[in-house]
């Protein structure tokens, strides 16, 4: 099968622009890192959720998906943590920005992510979410929705959401929608990975938080 093309920076930039411009954004990304327990929304547990060794893939790891709602198999799970990807996963500094995603940090990226493709049924999302767990400054997460929000074909796309991540009016409007939170600020681009959820997902409770909102606006 003939591989769609990448998106380009052209063509993202305004699409990311457009989402994190619009009105409700700040307050759907807030809702989505509101700390209180009782919160549904993932917010930092995600990240914070047990142990995260950035070096290591363990089992509280493959916990965290089902916060993402993605399940993992007994087959997934005792390959993935055996270890036999911990070696490529040290090769990515942990301290990574997805503006410097280019050259070699690109590629050890994209032989980690071909890696655990391989896994059985293990497909493109749960890889991302997975990623976006270990290398949250660096990794994006790819699934039904951000393709639906963003218009994009294709398989690769880092290197031009990397490009859009660099745009000074991009990173205004991010550092803008950064909520204060007393586990620490989340990085910009699950800032981004946020919003696009908040505004793509169909979920009930998504779709509660824009009802509530609209009714503040009337």
């Amino acid at each position: 099968m003939k591989s769609l093309p990448e998106i380009t920076e052209e063509a993202l930039t305004p699409r990311v622009t457009e989402l994190l411009s619009h009105h409700f954004t700040k307050q759907l990304v807030r809702r989505y890192f509101n700390p209180q327990e009782n919160e549904i929304f993932a917010g930092n547990t995600f990240h914070t959720l047990g142990t995260n060794d950035p070096n290591r893939f363990g089992n509280d790891d493959l916990l965290s998906l089902n916060l993402l709602d993605e399940s993992v198999t007994a087959p997934q799970i005792r390959e993935i943590s055996s270890g036999k990807y911990d070696d490529l996963l040290m090769h990515i500094d942990p301290r990574a920005d997805i503006t410097h995603l280019d050259g070699d940090l690109h590629d050890q990226a994209d032989q980690l992510y071909r890696a655990l493709r391989r896994i059985h049924g293990f497909g493109p999302t749960r890889v991302s979410k997975l990623l976006a767990r270990k290398r949250p400054k660096l990794l994006p997460i790819r699934d039904s929705i951000v393709n639906e929000r963003l218009q994009i074909s294709g398989f690769a796309w880092w290197k031009s959401l990397a490009a859009t991540m660099r745009q000074e009016s991009v990173i205004e409007l991010l550092d803008e929608t950064i909520p204060p939170t007393e586990e620490g600020s989340p990085a910009r681009l699950r800032i981004l990975d946020a919003a696009i959820w908040m505004h793509g997902s169909k979920s009930k409770a998504v779709k509660k938080v824009w009802t509530e909102l609209e009714k503040i606006e009337k």
